[in-house]
């Protein structure tokens, strides 16, 4: 019998893995203790100019990048991974979602266009460029969802399964 504790845990154990950090770190950086990534693979470990900000980091960082940053949303979101470079004026924003049975997370994967619409109307006015993606555990790979899944492309995101693909995040890094 499965418990709900159990599902938590399955979920956490599917999120930790699902982390874009993990995916980064096989790039050779790696986050300092305020978000700053540390190229790992230069001689003097040093520091580049792009940060992972996750959920409420995400503001405190644009803030100590921006004095002119305003958060002029309606609402605030939260992203689950961010990754701003602020020399190449990039952002990715991205998403985990984990599902074991239908259910309102469903209809979250549909939401891809307005919450790039968000961030862009965020962040296009400090210059930054937008992308955002979706990745999901292998429930999403159902037939059921196939028109989700090319709603999300035909949006201008991406979503990828389990894992972001580690060529889509090198992008962000050069």
């Amino acid at each position: 019998m499965i418990t709900e504790n159990s599902k938590l845990k399955l979920n956490k154990d599917w999120e930790d893995k699902a982390n874009i950090l993990n995916v980064i770190e096989g790039l050779g950086f790696k986050p300092n203790a305020n978000g700053q990534f540390i190229d790992l693979c230069s001689k003097e470990s040093k520091e580049v100019g792009i940060f992972h900000a996750p959920k409420t980091k995400f503001y405190k960082t644009l803030e100590s990048l921006h004095k002119d940053f305003f958060n002029g949303l309606s609402q605030t979101m939260f992203p689950d991974d961010a990754i701003i470079n602020f020399q190449s004026k990039k952002v990715l924003v991205c998403e985990r979602k984990f599902q074991q049975v239908a259910g309102s997370t469903d209809e979250k994967i549909q939401t891809c266009a307005f919450k790039k619409f968000q961030y862009e109307k965020l962040l296009n006015k400090l210059g930054y460029e937008v992308s955002f993606c979706f990745v999901l555990n292998d429930w999403f790979k159902q037939k059921r969802y196939s028109d989700s899944l090319a709603y999300i492309e035909s949006s201008g995101c991406k979503y990828f399964f389990n894992s972001i693909e580690e060529g889509y995040v090198s992008s962000f890094f050069e």
